[in-house]
């Protein structure tokens, strides 16, 4: 590689850490190869004389890689690395153990289960457990006094400003900076759900018997059937429901959410949300409450709505709101407004047909919600 080449500098230093090794050809734009990309990451993370003890490259590499979970669901180590394989292998070089020499000379020795490279380079260390409390809704019965934007983890307080409102009992690998000596209280940067989820319409569900949920699959022809833990949790709209559970579980506007820990080989937590959608009308900043343009005497408080999100995901004032603008509601069972989120997607086209709850645009059909037939269907007309 030449001296003056702009990726000289870093070359040339991964070349004397070991990262890389020296050749007879310079390919920067040539695909890696699943090995080659596992010696540089298992280098920079330190078990390059544990490999090299173990075989060397390729062999050894991969022992260790396969030892630390690396490479699961992965490509095979022909292949050359993916975009999708890039960001795992190297997600989960920041958050593996790296190892620390304890012994040196000829009898040396590493152990692992120190740090990580997320906690060395970035301040930021790397939890598991599950969600015990949100600002609004918490499973041990006690609310906070102010709506201050914490997470609760395994009983332990974290200030965040994540709108993670419907991982309440969910698994989850949470990612907190410590603040270190400040008088802050450590912070959720990043929030990963780790239960294995499964989400269907509320309009598919068919009916709940006992512990088992039957609904209609994607194609809307075959019946499914779902089994629940004993003990599950049910949470509608954001709190816990723990009376007529069976009658949640009728179609509606919303969706369900089934979830299940790493502790549990069944379903241990559902997630109801029935939401409804407000078109914006009047806006009175005065009194901070916004009208619905479809029903102008419910005037929601938006001041008070706890997440207020635009269509990409990311906070909302409601004084940016404009008349026209739709939004998806969901509200809890006090009627405190939980997320209120913008909707961006649009289907344009001319009504071709209208036959009870269904409206056909250029020919496609589209199945509406309850509260769309209540306030819209009368003011359309096919043509």
């Amino acid at each position: 590689v030449p001296a003056f080449d702009e990726n000289a500098a870093n070359i040339y230093t991964a070349a004397e850490l070991g990262w890389i090794s020296g050749g007879t050809v310079f390919e920067p734009t040539r695909e890696i190869l699943q090995n080659e990309a596992l010696k540089i990451l298992l280098s920079v993370m330190g078990y390059g004389p544990m490999a090299e003890a173990q075989g060397g490259f390729p062999a050894g590499y991969r022992k260790i890689a396969a030892s630390i979970d690396m490479t699961e669901d992965i490509g095979t180590d022909g292949d050359t690395v993916s975009a999708d394989d890039a960001t795992l292998l190297v997600f989960r070089a920041l958050t593996a153990p790296i190892p620390k020499q304890t012994i040196y000379g000829e009898k040396q020795r590493f152990e692992t289960g120190y740090e990580d490279l997320l906690s060395i380079l970035y301040n930021v260390r790397h939890e598991k457990g599950r969600v015990t409390a949100t600002p609004y809704n918490v499973l041990h019965g006690s609310e906070p006094e102010n709506l201050t934007e914490i997470m609760e983890i395994d009983g332990t307080k974290y200030d965040s400003t994540l709108a993670s409102w419907d991982l309440l009992g969910a698994g989850v690998r949470a990612y907190i900076r410590d603040e270190g000596e400040t008088a802050a209280r450590d912070r959720v940067v990043y929030l990963r759900d780790l239960t294995e989820r499964r989400r269907i319409d509320l309009s598919d569900v068919i009916d709940k018997n006992g512990n088992a949920v039957q609904y209609w699959d994607e194609s809307g022809t075959k019946k499914r059937r779902i089994s629940l833990a004993a003990d599950c949790s049910f949470l509608l709209n954001g709190r816990k429901v723990t009376e007529n559970i069976d009658s949640l579980f009728v179609p509606g506007c919303g969706e369900i959410v089934f979830a299940k820990s790493e502790r549990s080989s069944e379903i241990d937590t559902v997630y109801i949300n029935r939401y409804s959608y407000i078109t914006v009308g009047r806006t009175d900043y005065v009194n901070e409450t916004v009208s619905d343009r479809n029903s102008y005497e419910y005037l929601l408080d938006f001041s008070d709505a706890l997440y207020c999100i635009d269509a990409e995901g990311s906070a909302s004032d409601y004084k940016n709101l404009s008349a026209g603008e739709c939004f998806r509601v969901i509200k809890s069972n006090d009627s405190q407004l939980i997320v209120l989120k913008k909707v961006s997607e649009k289907v344009e086209g001319v009504i071709t047909r209208i036959a009870d709850d269904q409206l056909y645009i250029d020919g496609a059909e589209y199945q509406l919600s309850e509260y769309c037939r209540a306030t819209a269907l009368t003011e359309w007309k096919a043509g």
